[in-house]
């Protein structure tokens, strides 16, 4: 009754409101499933599957929880009802994917009496009917506590790949082939690190990990597994997930993401071995040397000399260091 309330005044005080849509908004009791991982992992291919299932409805991805729920400031905006910030996000082209006609004034409202965490569920309201939906961002694997905050009861999804294998296909990717080996090197062990602090911690059994390699090895009894733990029957239609695909995948992701229109590519594994240099390797291998044991990659034989020893030593031990600061920061941030 509330709740009721303070949408009915809300509508009074925004005459440019539409009053259907203002009074169809509602507490949505979805179940959240979230696919997450470093980047290059195969996300996308394990969103396609997943999305394939008749109980399950994944939408494009948005990144609307990380990029306007996952800072302070924005939150506080949100809070405040500011119809600026609300134009940049109806404006966002990868927002606009999602098919929601709405206007900055009813987010707005929405957000001001509701808070910022319903703006998240009107734009589901319209385009969810099943029992679960899916949302894909691999970097929301660094916004685990933001989710829990909002979401708590989700399922978090989370995929794993060989590190080197993941280097390898950051630098062929449009988005990323510019960047340092440094910095993808660095990202992943945030990334890992901070799902190995925090995935079960809060989620518990909802945590579900799994390894790239396995899905496209043994794809049907990988997903059988995840269905499992979602406690809904696996269907075979989840192997035949182009036409999903189609519906995710934009023309401009088209050139990093055609592996996600299938098939399945069992072979796609080990790349690192002939096209990554000696050094990209060893730097990987020793920067991520607790991610090897944990997940069972095994090292490369490859022989380090003096100096190169010590070289990745020293690497190895400032990339801890940073990534001790960076995590700190991040969770600050959420909070």
């Amino acid at each position: 009754m509330k709740r009721k309330q303070l949408v009915l005044r809300s509508h009074k005080m925004n005459r440019g409101l539409h009053r259907s849509r203002i009074l169809s908004f509602r507490d949505i009791n979805l179940k959240n499933i979230f696919i997450v991982g470093v980047g290059r992992s195969g996300t996308s291919l394990l969103q396609s599957m997943i999305g394939s299932h008749s109980k399950i409805t994944t939408l494009p991805e948005n990144s609307i929880l990380r990029r306007y729920l996952g800072s302070r400031n924005s939150r506080k905006r949100m809070n405040q009802g500011d119809v600026s910030f609300f134009n940049s996000l109806i404006d966002d082209e990868k927002i606009k994917r999602l098919n929601k006609d709405i206007s900055s004034e009813e987010l707005a409202a929405v957000s001001k009496n509701s808070g910022p965490e319903k703006v998240y569920e009107y734009f589901l309201e319209s385009n969810v009917t099943t029992e679960f939906v899916c949302d894909k961002d691999p970097k929301l694997i660094e916004y685990l506590s933001l989710i829990h905050n909002l979401r708590p009861n989700s399922y978090i999804v989370h995929i794993i790949r060989d590190p080197r294998d993941v280097l390898l296909s950051k630098k062929k990717a449009e988005w990323s082939k510019k960047g340092s080996v440094f910095k993808h090197v660095f990202a992943n062990k945030v990334q890992l690190e901070l799902a190995e602090r925090l995935g079960a911690e809060l989620f518990a059994g909802r945590y579900i990990t799994l390894k790239y390699e396995d899905l496209i090895q043994n794809p049907e009894r990988t997903l059988d597994d995840i269905c499992d733990k979602l406690s809904i029957v696996f269907e075979p239609k989840m192997l035949n997930f182009s036409d999903v695909s189609k519906t995710l995948v934009s023309k401009e992701e088209v050139s990093w993401k055609k592996e996600t229109l299938g098939p399945i590519l069992a072979t796609n594994k080990k790349k690192w071995e002939n096209e990554l240099s000696h050094f990209d390797i060893l730097l990987v291998e020793s920067c991520l040397r607790d991610a090897f044991s944990k997940f069972g990659y095994r090292k490369s034989i490859l022989e380090r000399n003096i100096l190169e020893k010590g070289f990745f030593t020293i690497i190895r031990l400032v990339n801890v260091m940073l990534t001790g600061l960076y995590i700190k920061y991040v969770l600050w941030k959420q909070n």
